[in-house]
């Protein structure tokens, strides 16, 4: 795109120290009760992101923009429009040409259900192993070790959903410390929170 958009030096340092912040907070959310499953991929599918389509029939939509939509229907939607644009603008900044892009994702979960999630989380490709991850106003859909669709049960143990529910917790936080951002600066720390904890 010919423009830096590395962050500097104090930038480094703010997201490093929101980040350890962050994962406070997420271990003191342990107990809101995300609903985690784990999938392969069985198709992916590339689009513009446009923040007003609907999602097609029987679609989720995750991601970012996805939380920013669902804290406004809560009540948030003064707050969700305002930080919309400086969404998109970081989306396109993270992501490769024609962006920003949207990914859906058709998932086929180990409990034999498939389940369709529109993200603006790329980086994920047929046959990865994926745990999807939702609760409240939060999805969320990360590539993990193939080893968590290869034996379910061990999927299952209870130290490693606990650490899935903290994953999904420090998520859920980044994205609501992005949807705060005002500013161009103040989102595109937030959104590389968002990718620190949200991506695998």
């Amino acid at each position: 795109m010919g423009m830096d958009y590395r962050v500097g030096i104090c930038g480094v340092a703010a997201l490093l120290v929101g980040g350890a912040a962050l994962a406070q907070t997420a271990r003191s959310q342990l107990g809101s009760g995300f609903q985690i499953e784990f999938g392969v991929v069985e198709n992916v599918e590339v689009s513009r992101v446009d923040p007003t389509a609907a999602p097609g029939q029987g679609a989720a939509i995750g991601g970012m923009l996805g939380y920013a939509a669902g804290r406004g229907r809560a009540g948030r939607a003064a707050a969700g429009a305002a930080a919309g644009g400086l969404i998109s603008n970081a989306i396109a900044r993270n992501q490769k040409a024609n962006a920003p892009n949207a990914y859906t994702y058709t998932i086929m979960l180990a409990s034999g259900a498939t389940s369709r999630v529109i993200t603006d989380t790329g980086g994920i490709d047929v046959g990865d192993c994926v745990s999807v991850e939702s609760g409240g106003d939060s999805m969320n859909v990360r590539r993990v070790s193939s080893a968590f669709c290869e034996d379910p049960e061990q999927a299952a143990d209870p130290e490693i959903t606990a650490d899935a529910q903290e994953d999904a917790a420090a998520c859920q936080t980044a994205k609501e410390s992005a949807l705060n951002a005002t500013t161009e600066e103040q989102m595109n720390i937030a959104y590389k929170k968002v990718r620190l904890f949200c991506e695998s």
